[in-house]
């Protein structure tokens, strides 16, 4: 038996600084501008990245392996997460206690 079954197609380690500089990095500042959690990693053998987008309850995560889709993905998201319209702002709250004893 060939070892290609013990690499589950894996072409290699991705290169993490590469994929998010630039401009998937200003793209993803941008998701989080409007409110989403953006979480990124690398699978397990290194071979993908995966970014996942939360808001509302709601994610999507994806799994790549080269720059234009990672890019053309992020653009997808920018537009899913500000739906067209800006997010309104809030100011900001302050944390309220509880009185100690209570």
């Amino acid at each position: 038996m060939s070892d290609w079954f013990d690499g589950n197609g894996s072409v290699g380690a991705v290169d993490a600084a590469e994929l998010l500089d630039g401009q998937a990095a200003q793209g993803l500042r941008e998701i989080v501008q409007h409110g989403a959690l953006v979480s990124v990693g690398l699978t397990s053998d290194g071979g993908a990245l995966h970014v996942t987008v939360t808001m509302d309850g709601r994610f999507r995560r994806e799994y790549f392996r080269d720059r234009d889709t990672l890019l053309a993905w992020v653009g997808e998201a920018i537009l899913g997460v500000s739906d067209g319209q800006p997010r309104p702002t809030t100011a900001p709250r302050g944390r309220s206690r509880r009185p100690k004893g209570a």
